[in-house]
Formats: structure tokens, sequence, C-alpha cells
């Protein structure tokens, strides 16, 4: 069985991390209406200083960014919205439908099932575009709507790069353009988030305790969400610190929401949150993934369309998280935090050109010469 994997990277300077100013939907809402004739540089550093309470829905956040003044207010939204989805929506955004039945939610599991068992597998062989930005915390600085301490996650570097599905497979290509990354141990690495975690999540949570959760209203219709708990008995999903003695490649259990198209089966999003010690090492790695129709070679088919991974974590310590040996002063944590768009889909094929033997003869750049069998994307 294929796992998932959260790869922290954890070299270089920790920073520290304070609490952030907290906030509903509703009151993010109501302050950022005067803020939109601030500056974009003023409003991006307020916007950095906010942690809401509840989860920013895509039709909240959407409004939110076509009021914004520029980039850099834009960019400072996207990991304010990002800590939000592993929370719950605002009451007033959760419609009243009833519950499905317990038969009706039996016929639903079994038909997701079903999906995400043929779902690779209907694939064709595709490339997309991963275009990852990198949000790491900053020291506190002073919160520009009410005065306090606060820290703020800053943008280090964005990433965009190829990934190819073949037979099923997931086969990423080095960064094709982007600002240059962090080195090597330094950056948050998600592995799996593409292709792999659908099916073992799903493997999982029909294994482990699942409760029917609420309705929610998308652009396409209701969808049902459930939640679920896997123990760390029953999970494939490995929280890791590459450099470490192997202590920390560890089986880690987690929780979340499934959420599933009643007509369909097909997962539309997933949370994923790790099960840690608050007091250890890695404290936070939590995964979420939307998904959604795209066209691929002139069929639609349900493929990621977003993806946000999070860690917040402390460098590893060979006594303490070993042998257990507290030492005089307490490693800093430090947040990370990945957003990722998949676009630009594309089935990925395979030509070849066939020649006369006399005419492949000649000379490789000659007249006539026949190129090497190469795969391209299609337009």
């Amino acid at each position: 069985m294929v796992k998932f994997v959260l790869l922290l990277l954890l070299t270089g300077l920790p920073l520290t991390m304070a609490a952030a100013e907290q906030m509903t939907v509703e009151q993010l809402e109501s302050a950022l209406k005067p803020a939109r004739h601030m500056s974009d540089k003023n409003l991006a550093n307020q916007l950095r200083t906010v942690e809401l309470t509840e989860r920013l829905s895509s039709t909240r956040l959407a409004g939110l960014r076509a009021g914004l003044p520029g980039e850099k207010s834009r960019l400072a939204l996207i990991p304010v919205s990002d800590l939000s989805g592993f929370l719950d929506l605002p009451a007033a955004d959760i419609p009243s439908t009833p519950a499905l039945d317990r038969g009706a939610q039996r016929a639903l599991l079994a038909k997701s099932r079903d999906y995400v068992e043929s779902a690779i597998s209907r694939l064709p062989d595709f490339i997309a575009t991963e275009d990852t930005i990198h949000f790491v915390d900053t020291p506190p600085k002073a919160s520009h709507f009410h005065g306090k301490g606060q820290t703020g996650l800053q943008m280090t570097d964005r990433l965009e790069s190829s990934v190819h599905i073949v037979q099923g497979k997931e086969v990423k290509d080095a960064a094709a353009k982007g600002e240059k990354p962090e080195p090597a141990g330094k950056r948050l690495v998600a592995a799996g988030v593409f292709g792999s975690i659908l099916s073992a999540v799903f493997e999982d949570v029909l294994r482990a305790d699942l409760e029917w959760g609420h309705w929610e209203q998308a652009v396409s219709g209701p969808i049902a969400v459930f939640r679920y708990a896997v123990a760390p008995e029953k999970s494939h999903y490995i929280v890791q610190v590459p450099g470490d003695p192997g202590a920390l490649r560890t089986v880690t259990g987690y929780r979340g929401e499934l959420s599933m198209d009643p007509a369909t089966g097909a997962i539309l999003r997933l949370t994923v949150k790790a099960d840690l010690w608050l007091t250890g090492p890695v404290s936070r790695a939590d995964i979420l993934v939307e998904y959604g129709p795209v066209e691929i070679g002139g069929k639609i088919y349900i493929c990621p369309l977003h993806s946000v991974a999070i860690s917040v974590s402390r460098p590893f310590n060979l006594l303490e998280d070993v042998y257990g040996v507290t030492q005089g002063s307490a490693a800093q944590s430090r947040m990370q935090l990945n957003d990722t768009a998949f676009e630009h889909y594309h089935v990925f094929r395979s030509e070849a050109r066939i020649v006369p033997e006399g005419e492949a003869e000649q000379p490789r750049n000659g007249p006539g010469a026949a190129p090497a069998p190469q795969a391209t994307p299609s337009p």
C-alpha cells in the first residue's frame, strides 16, 4: 500500500511564533471594507497579523480578493485563508438540509469507494503544472489592527514545476521557472499530495471511525461532508524529518473531513490533521487537497486543483527527542506553509516516426533525417 508523506526539512535558524490577532470571517470582512482604501503594502502588513477562527469559504475568499488593492495584499491573504481551511465553516454558511439517513450514508460511501478505486485507473497519462508558493513565519511585530505583538507568514519563494502522471504514477520535473527556491533542508515538502493521498486516506478511513458531518453548498451543488479519525495502527501517513537517526520517521494517526459529490461519489475536498504531541519536535503536519473538473484530451476528469501543506516544528535534538534528556534552552518553533495550484492539464503522448533504413542512416541533422522518438504533451 502506498503511503503519503510530509517531509519537514528543519535545518537553518528557527523562528519565533507568536499568537496572531484572531477574527471571525464576518469580522475580517468588516475590517477590510474601510481598509480597501489603504495602500497595498500597508494592507498586506495588516493581513499578516490575522488568524481566522472559522473557515473562509471559496465564495467569500473570491469576494475579498476582488476588493483588495494589489498583489501584495492578495498574497498576504493566501496564508490567512489556507490556515482557516482546516476549521469549521461559519454557522451561517452551513445549509439546514437534513442529514442523510444511515442507509443513504452507507450507499454514498460505497459509491465513493468505487470512485476512488477506479479514479486513478481511468486517468490518461498527462502532464500538469504545480505552482507552489512557500511561506515561513517571521519575527514578532506590532499588529496594525490592535497594536499587539504578532507573527506573520511571508512568502520566501515561488516554484513552478511539471508533474507527469504515467500509468497512475507521479513523476515530477525540475523547476522550469519561478524564483530561486530555498536551499535543500530548509523547505517543507509534501509527497503524495497529487496522487497517493486519495487512495491511502480512503483505505484508512474505511477501517476507522467515520461519522456524518454536514452539508455544504458549492457552485456545482450540495456536497456531503463526513468526519473521520484514523488511529496510528491503521494509518498510512508518515511525518518525517530527514537527517535524524530514524526516530522521527513515524506513522501518525490523523483526523479530518471528506467532502463528496452525492451524485457521483467523487471526492471534492480532503483534509488531514496529524495527531502529534504539542511538545514534540513536530507539533503540526496538516494537508488539504481540493478537487474539481478539468479537461484532459477532450474529456472531463476530477483532479486536484489546489493543495495546502502546513508544518510547525523545531530542529531535531538527539538528546531530547530520542533519549529524553532535557536541556537548558528550549528550541523555538517554526511554521511553514505551501500553497499549491495545479493548472494546465494536457494529455502526455509518446510519438515516434518510422522511416526507411537508408534515410535513417543519413546524418542526424542532415536532409531527411528522422527525429528521435520523443514524448511531447498534446496542445
